[in-house]
């Protein structure tokens, strides 16, 4: 059964590097995510979060289940965090062109982040019959263990405060 799932901008200021600087209003569409088990589509429309780019909230898989990706269109990063307990012990990005795919390891949270000057659509193969999304730990820190911002047209990971050890971030 398909069904959509937005995220308003209210939602994801909760995880955003500096919510007081997003001007946007907050029953603004974040994204929104066409769900249909197996083929979802992620849909971010170009906007930024102040300075960050536009992103997913950003969950980790229980249990921990790998998850396929394939960006329709635009330019994706995927953040990606291993978590032992409460401590990150992997920081990946993985940039991801239109045609692509990218699988998400099982046991790595992530966040979709859409790197590009237009829409970002992506495809991914989520079933709740096989896990669920967690986002507890995501909205506790406020957000990943780095955010991607906008420096001079490229992007840069700034560490994320609410972790009290944040590890470099590894492009995969």
């Amino acid at each position: 059964m398909i069904n959509l799932s937005p995220r308003t901008i209210r939602e994801i200021k909760e995880v955003a590097y500096r919510p007081e600087e997003v001007t946007l209003p907050d029953e603004d569409l974040a994204y929104i995510v066409v769900r249909n088990p197996g083929n979802n589509l992620t849909i971010f429309p170009q906007y930024r979060l102040g300075a960050e780019y536009p992103k997913t909230y950003g969950h980790f898989h229980v249990p921990g289940y790998a998850e396929n990706y394939r960006v329709l269109f635009g330019r994706a990063g995927f953040l990606l965090q291993k978590m032992e307990g409460e401590k990150v012990i992997g920081a990946q990005l993985k940039v991801v062109e239109v045609g692509e795919r990218f699988t998400v390891p099982a046991g790595w949270g992530h966040v979709a982040v859409n790197l590009g000057e237009e829409y970002l659509v992506t495809q991914d193969d989520h079933d709740p019959a096989h896990f669920e999304n967690d986002y507890s730990l995501v909205k506790k820190m406020r957000g990943f263990a780095h955010y991607l911002v906008e420096d001079g047209g490229n992007w840069k990971a700034v560490p994320n405060p609410s972790y009290a050890e944040v590890p470099a971030l590894e492009v995969i």
